[in-house]
């Protein structure tokens, strides 16, 4: 898959007023940082461009290509935050990549087909919209697809039970349900727990991806 492209522009200076005044050109404030970098860089960005990659399916897990200066890096969204009340666009962290070094990215889940439980009436619950896998940058997978046709009421798919492409692996410290087929009930929850594991969305039992840069 072909990355995602843009451009960005270096920061001398920090802090709430250069931000404001950033938001108010048209541009978000970001930091990139990794490895093999010497510090976090402090850059500003496109909000429309911005916006535009993160609405994208894909565009908040695939690597995409940053250009600053003359250089160009790999990276991926990190983290971005977004105002509580406008719903703005805010900030954005992405972790630089090295196309020989294995990352950590969340990637989505694709359910495929449908439940011979759903067929009489059960519900078929995604207990996890995101697994979190080590990879190299070219192999990081679009997203996890999950083939459910098979599935009867009460059958759990845990996240070692998935297929990954070649070259990926899930990483996480707790065998946790991705997918649950439950009967359904009059009055009943979404929120459950299976084998006393709470089902809720979020990565639970998960390393961190990167550590986060000095303020």
């Amino acid at each position: 898959m072909e990355r995602y492209q843009i451009t960005a522009e270096l920061r001398d200076s920090t802090g709430k007023g250069v931000a404001r005044k950033l938001r108010a050109a048209g541009r978000v404030p970001a930091i990139a940082y990794g490895k093999h970098v010497e510090q976090p860089m402090a850059l500003s960005l496109s909000t429309r461009e911005m916006v535009t990659i993160l609405r994208k399916p894909t565009g908040r897990y695939m690597p995409l290509d940053i250009t600053i200066g003359e250089q160009k890096f790999a990276a991926v969204v990190r983290d971005f935050q977004v105002d509580a009340l406008t719903r703005s666009l805010k900030h954005c962290d992405f972790l630089l990549l090295e196309d020989s070094t294995p990352v950590r990215v969340k990637v989505p889940i694709l359910k495929i087909g449908k439940s011979k439980g759903e067929a009489i009436g059960a519900r078929l619950i995604l207990a996890r919209r995101e697994v979190l896998v080590q990879a190299l940058p070219a192999d990081i997978p679009a997203e996890i697809g999950v083939d459910v046709s098979h599935l009867e009421t009460g059958d759990v798919i845990y996240i070692d039970q998935l297929d990954f492409p070649e070259g990926v692996t899930a990483s996480y410290r707790t065998r946790y349900p991705v997918i649950v087929l439950k009967a359904a009930r009059a009055g009943s929850d979404d929120d459950a727990a299976v084998d006393g594991v709470a089902i809720a969305d979020g990565e639970e039992g998960e390393e961190a991806v990167a550590e986060d840069p000095a303020e």
